[in-house]
């Protein structure tokens, strides 16, 4: 049921696309094909955006098509108090979550979309190092090649966020 818009918007552009090819030109055939695989993979990355399976997809260097940002930060906070903080810091912010694994302390979390991107998908993981809590953090823009400092800012944003509900 929630991806029933998402299908809506399929059916449309597909109901247009053989619409649109019925009166095409011949000569303008391989400009049509090209334009519909684009906006396919368009498409395509927004059916999948907000399921947490996608994550290795988003995050494979063979996806030329999404810019993607990765940072770490340490902490000194056990993980599971520093996992229930990021999540409440979360809440505060512009970012929305939409799945979040305690058992294998992973957060995916989305930007909205804004007038310099269509949005990031937020992938956050902790693992525990020599008596440190380590945040892995991954901003991917959803398709965008170019973010202009889009998902370092998110990074920046979410850290700092983080510190100031740290300090007393």
């Amino acid at each position: 049921m929630k991806y029933i818009k998402n299908i809506i918007w399929i059916v449309v552009i597909l109901g247009f696309s053989i619409i649109y090819s019925r009166y095409v030109p011949a000569d303008s055939k391989p400009a049509f094909i090209v334009t519909a695989v684009i906006a396919s993979f368009f498409i395509f990355h927004f059916v999948i955006r907000k399921n947490p399976r996608f994550k290795s997809y988003f995050l494979s260097p063979f996806n030329f098509l999404s810019a993607k940002y990765a940072s770490k930060t340490s902490y000194d906070i056990p993980i599971d108090l520093m996992f229930e903080k990021t999540l409440e810091v979360l809440d505060t912010t512009k970012f929305k979550l939409v799945h979040a694994d305690k058992e294998r302390f992973e957060i995916f979390a989305i930007s909205p979309i804004s007038w310099k991107s269509w949005g990031e998908n937020l992938y956050i993981d902790f693992t525990e190092e020599n008596g440190e809590t380590i945040m892995n953090f991954h901003s991917v823009a959803v398709m965008q090649v170019q973010t202009w400092d889009k998902n370092q800012k998110n990074s920046e944003h979410l850290i700092n966020s983080i510190e100031d509900s740290l300090t007393i």
